[in-house]
């Protein structure tokens, strides 16, 4: 494994990382150094080894040097560090309504989340010259009847390209919520749209981490018109503790008013 890798194992050994820290499908980042070298292989493996620096030039994270994005109260900070291995970056996310979480993360994700935010919209848009003289509420009902009744569910999130979208799609705007056609229009109708099409859309998840997943991949927009959401209490690993044969864990379902 070290020759493979091309450093020692110990040299994995960041003791603080581990008890505060996750990675971006939501698994701890374990204390074992070992375990964190696998992790390491697995990055390996997948061949994900571009030079990120000269893609986004000057915006990518210089060591040491922490690289702030923020859209409407949310917050998310990376900081290279001088570690070995691939996962040599922090991405610090603070939410308005009061959560922090913390990762450990890739080039490659790092990377990611900085070119969704460099492609994010401005948080306002002109909405054009014939919107603009339309009333608001005659505007939401036009939107509201060109969208029928959607559901969203636990595969939908899974057939998303990463565990976790990128961190700076803190907008919400690029999360791959519908094939509507009305989010096609314009970038200007797709941000009039959207909050009209979290309230008309049932969520159905598995369990509380793809919830997580879910609000933490959407923006403060999307997280206040969610109406409908059904999920089990239980985390992916309650259900893998859970005995064979006996009752399917509760699930909370009815509609919700997000207070996020």
């Amino acid at each position: 494994m070290e020759t493979r890798l091309g450093y020692t194992i110990s040299s994995l050994n960041y003791p603080h990382d581990a008890s505060n820290r996750l990675y971006s499908d939501l698994t701890i980042v374990p204390e074992s150094a070992y375990e964190r070298a696998q992790k390491e292989i697995e990055q390996l493996e997948s061949g994900d080894r571009h030079d990120f620096q000269s893609l986004l030039g000057e915006k990518f994270p210089a060591l040491d040097v922490p690289q702030t994005i923020m859209w409407r109260g949310d917050m998310v900070t990376f900081r290279r560090r001088s570690h070995v291995g691939f996962y040599v970056f922090t991405g610090d996310v603070h939410y308005k309504f009061g959560l922090d979480v913390h990762f450990l993360l890739t080039n490659a994700e790092v990377f990611e989340s900085m070119m969704s935010y460099k492609c994010t919209p401005p948080s306002t848009i002109d909405p054009g010259p014939i919107l603009a003289r339309l009333p608001p509420e005659i505007l939401e009902r036009i939107l509201s009847l060109s969208m029928p009744k959607g559901r969203w569910n636990a595969a939908d999130v899974e057939d998303t390209k990463s565990d976790l979208l990128p961190l700076g799609n803190l907008s919400g705007f690029h999360f791959p919520l519908s094939s509507l056609p009305i989010l096609k229009v314009s970038k200007s109708i797709h941000s009039r749209a959207l909050p009209l099409v979290y309230r008309a859309t049932e969520f159905q998840l598995e369990d509380m981490d793809t919830v997580i997943r879910l609000l933490m991949a959407i923006g403060s927009i999307e997280r206040d018109n969610i109406e409908s959401l059904e999920f089990s209490w239980q985390s992916r690993s309650d259900f893998q503790l859970w005995p064979p044969g006996s009752s399917k864990p509760p699930i909370a379902h009815g509609n919700y008013q997000s207070s996020m």
